[in-house]
């Protein structure tokens, strides 16, 4: 949570990488868990109730600036399409809503990606890409039907699709919790608190350019 306070930039937002869709997802996110520690701030002292106020809307502002100048179409993120809506769906949750030019076009593309997939295919003894991006499918799934699926304390090396299932499976995950320490104190963040989409990468980035 620190380095989510740390890394706000001026505008309000966070950072853009290699294309726009980066900002979205790195600022809806980071705007989502500041909501959540307003609204209940556990431990959390070193930051006000009033500053975490003035922080949300400069995010709010900045999310939908960024929204309005999105080209939905020329969007070739993987996963966007489900992660992006989820997002906006718990944000909405949050009492945070966005209209934009592309929402339409946006759940559209969800709807045709969805509609060749149920969540509960995640129940069943095969790998499939959604399972990198379990965050995505809250309120949709029974997560501990999907814990077989587990490898080396992670799900498909995801920190995040981990963390949504240590959140939301019935049991603590000790093996869960180890990999995630593992990938804040030794992944790029460097245990600065920043955490990689995936981790670890090495397999992949080596069999990605072999089978394209």
């Amino acid at each position: 949570f620190e380095y989510i306070l740390s890394h706000q930039l001026e505008d309000g937002g966070w950072a853009m990488y290699a294309s726009e869709i980066d900002a979205i997802l790195n600022t809806s996110a980071s705007l989502l868990s500041l909501k959540r520690h307003l609204s209940n701030p556990y431990q959390i002292t070193s930051t006000t109730q009033e500053e975490l106020s003035v922080r949300i809307d400069r995010a709010q502002n900045a999310l939908q600036k960024l929204f309005n100048e999105w080209n939905v179409d020329s969007t070739l993120h993987v996963g966007f399409e489900i992660l992006v809506p989820a997002l906006l769906r718990y944000l909405e949750e949050e009492g945070i809503t966005f209209a934009f030019p592309g929402k339409e076009r946006l759940l559209e593309i969800e709807t045709e990606k969805l509609s060749k997939f149920k969540a509960q295919y995640l129940y069943l003894p095969i790998k499939l890409t959604a399972l990198h991006s379990l965050e995505a499918f809250i309120g949709a799934i029974e997560f501990d039907n999907a814990s077989h699926h587990k490898v080396n304390g992670s799900f498909m090396a995801s920190p995040s699709s981990t963390a949504a299932y240590m959140m939301y499976a019935t049991q603590w995950d000790t093996e869960c919790e180890d990999y995630l320490r593992h990938v804040i104190s030794h992944a790029s963040g460097k245990g600065s608190g920043g955490v990689p989409s995936a981790f670890p990468s090495t397999i992949f980035e080596s069999v990605w350019p072999l089978s394209t």
